[in-house]
């Protein structure tokens, strides 16, 4: 299982993980239990897949568009 976390001021640590060989992302912490992460910074939609090598980069991706989607809500 491959891993990647980010510490966050508002979260704390948000860790990533997907199977080594590919597979769904899922995220752990802020009181999420492995919720699989989705399209847009979103839970519910196209659920998105990485493999060890591409889980930090869509990760990444997936936390800059969670962070903007929470700034238009608020």
């Amino acid at each position: 299982m491959a891993h990647f976390t980010i510490k966050s001021r508002t979260f704390g640590e948000i860790t990533f993980s997907c199977p080594n060989e590919g597979g769904y992302i899922r995220v752990t912490g802020n009181g999420w239990d492995h919720k699989q992460i989705c399209e847009g910074g979103c839970f519910m939609g196209v659920t998105l897949m990485a493999s060890e090598n591409t889980l930090e980069q869509c990760a990444r991706r997936w936390w800059k568009a969670f962070l903007a989607f929470q700034r238009e809500i608020a």
